[in-house]
């Protein structure tokens, strides 16, 4: 068994994210039929009956950004023979970084159990998915040939939110430049 960088196991933050912890009738906002979008809405629909669908963002969110920089954490998740022992020692490294909802660590678990952990990349998107579908959050990149100042960037902001289509949806806004572009966004 491949043991994982300790180092990997470092503290974090989701940023500024809108709190919900639950639905009315705990259902996802969208469904998808495939193993990872089942997974997750399945996490989702948990998570929510517990009243804690932002604490399992935060540590799927987390889950994810070690998951893309680990090669190690990926191999981890390929391998089939994963088991009890080993899923415990991985679920004591996360918790000796921070503390993680116990249905994050059962989640794991039963992915492991179910020969299901490699899938786990896959359920992570889905997850943040369905969180920011629900919080009606969009984030969008804007690509400019040069440096908008925070006027013109506030511009970008209240054009998006006066679209009518737009009502009552939250976005993040990433600022790139590409000179190759002769002008506009």
């Amino acid at each position: 068994m491949q043991t994982l960088d300790q180092s990997l196991f470092q503290s974090f933050s989701v940023g500024d994210v809108k709190v919900v912890q639950t639905t009315e009738d705990h259902k996802p906002p969208i469904q998808e039929d495939t193993i990872e979008g089942r997974y997750a809405s399945v996490l989702f629909s948990t998570a929510s009956q517990q009243e804690c669908l932002y604490d399992i963002y935060e540590d799927i969110t987390y889950i994810k950004g070690l998951y893309a920089a680990s090669d190690s954490f990926k191999s981890f998740t390929q391998n089939a023979g994963v088991g009890g022992t080993q899923m415990k020692q991985f679920n004591e490294s996360l918790e000796s970084i921070g503390t993680f909802n116990p249905l994050t660590i059962q989640f794991l678990v039963i992915l492991a159990e179910n020969k299901r952990l490699t899938y786990i990349g896959g359920i992570d998107d889905r997850y943040i998915k369905l969180y920011k579908t629900l919080n009606k959050e969009e984030k969008i990149t804007i690509i400019s040939a040069e440096t908008l100042s925070s006027d013109e960037q506030g511009e970008v902001l209240s054009a998006l939110k006066a679209n009518p289509l737009n009502a009552g949806k939250e976005f993040t806004l990433e600022f790139t430049i590409d000179e190759t572009i002769k002008g506009g966004l």
